[in-house]
């Protein structure tokens, strides 16, 4: 963003994006994007996975410099091909992300502090209660009224978002006007507060209490460009909402001019949006029965994995995949519900247990899965270390060459197995996950997109590495948010709504226009 900044003008946009363009490779993620943001709005800004959105933020957060356009923010502007985060932080840009980046064991009003440094006396000593009553009264200004001494993971998702806003506008004056009384440029103490997905994992009161605090924001005079899969939230607090589709500006309008259809229709770019789907045929045995599973957010959830079948499940973030996933690995309490694994009942209380029954489970977050600081050796035999154990030692020698096995036949690129796991790519890491599972020879492959991150060719190969792997007395539950790699590797596809079961698709139905648009009209209220 560097560039001589101009005056700012008058009610200039909060946000202005002109000709905004990006690629990576042959990957075109943003084309051409124009669109305003005013101040004192919620805008929402909506798109099905891979539309631009993500890039559009980094761009304005000046995370990554974009191929081509120009930011004006709050009437200054910007060369957006030269984007730094310290000059979008100066204008005034703010983004929340979804996992807020908080210190969960410090209280409110630390966390707060850090930010904006702590309140001192003459001889350099905390006034913890001066800091107290500030945080208090800035807190209280988004609808969250809780004590500054409470520690931060023990609030609630929506109260924790709302704490990162009020710390994004801590130590500054909200009263303060950008223009002096005699036209001199200041700091314009207006925010463009951007919020990414904040309300995915969040209960109704939760998201309601967000939607509050949002538009206390919005009546102090600043700027909230809210970026969500939920269509409601853009009925229910949205001013403005703007449609991305395949890195293309498709539309910007008055939200309460956009009906729910309207929007399913700009996102997707279909019209139809079928109600339900014909009967699948069933020529195969149940492998897996899930019987009223009930599970932090999942309710009553009953469905059949069948034998020699890549089940996948479709859903907005926040619909249960995940946690569907996590409780058949016994790795989230299972409040009620039966499975039967292969006509024996499975036992949920830990991944262990359900490792013994043959499960195993590849974590959305790479990070969870792997050991950064070890040799890609011993990552691949991480799950199945009683087998090279020699003596009190890990047979090594062993260790090395099962793992130039493996590195062979799942297509792994690496200098050798000694290497530290960090070296490799992300899509080679993502093998090597896969491949240490498959070690185990588990019946039941439970993946949360296994396939994030990486790029063409290495998805393709682990698309391979799963289809060939689940045959006859074998089977896959498979979670992504992209409907086409669904389409593409699922045999089924369940669409998940709000913890719940809203359709089935098999067959002709089974294909990206449908899902994207079961996928967003369960959003309806």
């Amino acid at each position: 963003m560097t560039g001589a900044p101009t005056a700012p003008a008058a009610r200039a946009p909060a946000l202005s994006v002109r000709g905004m363009s990006q690629r990576y490779g042959s990957v075109h993620a943003l084309r051409d994007v124009t669109f305003d943001v005013a101040p004192g709005t919620i805008h929402a800004l909506v798109g099905a996975n891979g539309s631009g959105k993500s890039t559009l933020i980094r761009i304005v957060a000046g995370v990554e410099p974009a191929a081509s356009g120009e930011l004006s923010i709050h009437g200054q502007s910007f060369d957006a091909t030269r984007a730094t985060v310290a000059e979008a932080a100066l204008a005034g840009v703010r983004v929340v992300h979804q996992h807020s980046n908080g210190f969960p064991d410090l209280t409110v009003a630390e966390n707060i502090a850090i930010g904006t440094g702590f309140t001192r006396g003459r001889l350099g000593a905390i006034r913890w209660r001066a800091l107290h009553r500030q945080t208090e009264a800035l807190t209280e200004r988004y609808g969250l009224h809780v004590s500054p001494q409470t520690r931060l993971g023990d609030l609630a998702p929506a109260a924790q978002t709302l704490v990162a806003i009020a710390r994004a506008f801590a130590g500054m004056d909200l009263h303060e006007h950008a223009i002096s009384t005699d036209g001199s440029a200041h700091r314009d103490a207006r925010r463009l507060i951007v919020l990414d997905e904040p309300t995915a994992a969040l209960t109704a009161p939760e998201v309601e209490l967000l939607l509050r605090g949002l538009r206390s924001v919005r009546a102090q005079g600043h700027a909230v460009v809210l970026v969500t899969h939920r269509l409601d939230e853009v009925a229910a607090a949205a001013d403005v909402v703007t449609v991305l589709r395949d890195g293309r500006h498709v539309a910007t309008r008055p939200a309460p001019e956009a009906s729910h259809d309207d929007l399913v229709s700009m996102i997707t770019g279909t019209s139809a949006a079928p109600t339900s789907a014909p009967a699948p045929a069933n020529p195969l045995r149940d492998l897996v029965t899930i019987s009223d599973l009930t599970v932090d957010g999942v309710s009553n959830v009953s469905f059949q994995i069948r034998d020699g079948e890549i089940l996948g499940l479709a859903g907005l973030l926040g619909s249960g995949r995940s946690t569907i996933l996590e409780g058949l690995f016994g790795a989230r309490r299972t409040r009620a519900g039966t499975v039967t694994f292969a006509g024996a009942p499975l036992n949920l209380c830990s991944p262990a247990a359900a490792m013994r029954a043959g499960a195993a489970f590849v974590p959305e977050q790479r990070e969870r899965a792997v050991f950064p600081n070890q040799s890609l050796a011993a990552n691949l035999s991480a799950a199945a270390l009683p087998r090279r154990w020699r003596g009190l030692r890990i047979d090594q020698p062993r260790e090395r060459n099962d793992a130039a096995v493996d590195t062979a036949a799942f297509g792994i690129t690496a200098a050798g197995p000694d290497v530290a796991m960090t070296t490799l790519s992300g899509g080679n890491q993502q093998k090597a996950i896969l491949a240490r599972w498959m070690r185990r020879a588990p019946r039941l492959l439970l993946l949360d997109e296994p396939t994030l991150g990486v790029d063409v060719g290495a998805r393709a190969e682990i698309h391979r590495m799963i289809r060939e792997y689940v045959t006859t007395g074998r089977a896959a539950l498979y979670v992504s948010s992209d409907v086409e790699e669904l389409c593409v590797i699922a045999d089924r596809i369940l669409v998940l709504h709000d913890g719940s079961i809203a359709h089935e698709l098999t067959g002709v139905a089974k294909n990206p226009d449908t899902v994207n648009q079961l996928v967003h009209q369960s959003t309806a209220a």
